[in-house]
């Protein structure tokens, strides 16, 4: 995926199981962090993203937006809750059971997290990280 391509239109669950989709966050500035549960190199993304957040948590127009591709939603619910993986800013997601094999995952090629991506105000590709870790889900 190449900057200026269009992001993939997902709709993925929050802790509270409700649908949020890329529409939702048109006009904003969307940080993804994809990550999973027992990633030591996601942990540290987290606490390296802290300065970044705090910078931008009350900017309206930036998103900060996390997808585990755990397997099991009570456990993700349990990693986002300890602040570990996640920031109380950002908005969590989940695929739904299907981890990595969710089509978000496989549009992007991700296979190494944490993987990071940057969408600009009008939904199209501005940046997605190169694979920033050997640790893999399956």
């Amino acid at each position: 995926m190449t900057p200026g391509r269009p992001a993939f239109n997902f709709s993925l669950q929050d802790t509270s199981k409700k649908n949020i989709k890329l529409t939702d966050f048109r006009g904003k500035i969307v940080l993804m962090d994809f990550w999973f549960t027992g990633c030591g190199n996601c942990k540290q993304l987290t606490e390296g993203m802290k300065p970044v957040i705090e910078h931008f948590k009350n900017n309206p127009k930036v998103v900060f937006v996390g997808v585990s591709v755990d397997g099991d939603f009570e456990e993700w619910k349990k990693s986002v809750k300890s602040g570990q993986y996640s920031n109380k800013e950002s908005i969590d997601l989940y695929t739904n059971d299907l981890k990595s094999k969710h089509p978000i995952i496989k549009h992007y090629g991700f296979s190494g997290y944490p993987s990071l991506l940057l969408i600009d105000g009008d939904g199209k590709i501005n940046w997605k990280s190169p694979k920033t870790s050997l640790e893999l889900t399956e």
